[in-house]
């Protein structure tokens, strides 16, 4: 006669009882909260450079009453718009001397993404003032608008 290994025979998870057996397939397998989904595809979007669409996910997932799913939406939409202004002006840079008014106008639309993110992340803020990273972040997007 074959001895079970007692690991097995104390560790190996085992359903006996449908009622845990469906609470841990709805645990693995459930569907994510709403919110959770827009940041999701707020994020995809921004990856694939549709601001649009990332802009549009993150203010569908501010609609919520949760402080910190809100709080953690208008964060998104500030990092959106400050890594856009960042973009539009890492662009412009090399126009700064040869072209001095097409620099101006990539510069006037930066320092508006710019002002952007800065609007959300008050926001964010001051609906949760003790996350020192936005504050950092906002004072960060504060130092870019000259």
């Amino acid at each position: 006669m074959t001895q079970a290994n007692l690991s097995e025979t104390l560790f190996k998870p085992r359903f006996k009882h449908p009622e845990t057996s469906t609470l841990v397939r709805r645990f693995s397998h459930g569907a994510q909260p709403p919110v959770q989904s827009a940041l999701d595809e707020g994020q995809k979007f921004q990856q694939a450079g549709n601001i649009e669409k990332a802009e549009e996910n993150y203010k569908h997932a501010t609609d919520v009453t949760s402080k910190k799913w809100k709080t953690d939406a208008l964060y998104s939409l500030g990092v959106l718009f400050y890594n856009n202004g960042a973009d539009v002006l890492r662009k412009a840079t090399p126009l700064a001397s040869s072209n001095k008014e097409k620099y101006a106008s990539e510069k006037a639309k930066a320092d508006a993404a710019f002002k952007k993110a800065v609007d959300y992340l008050g926001e964010a803020v001051t609906l949760s003032p003790n996350r020192t990273e936005i504050k950092q972040m906002q004072d960060q997007v504060k130092a870019m608008i000259k």
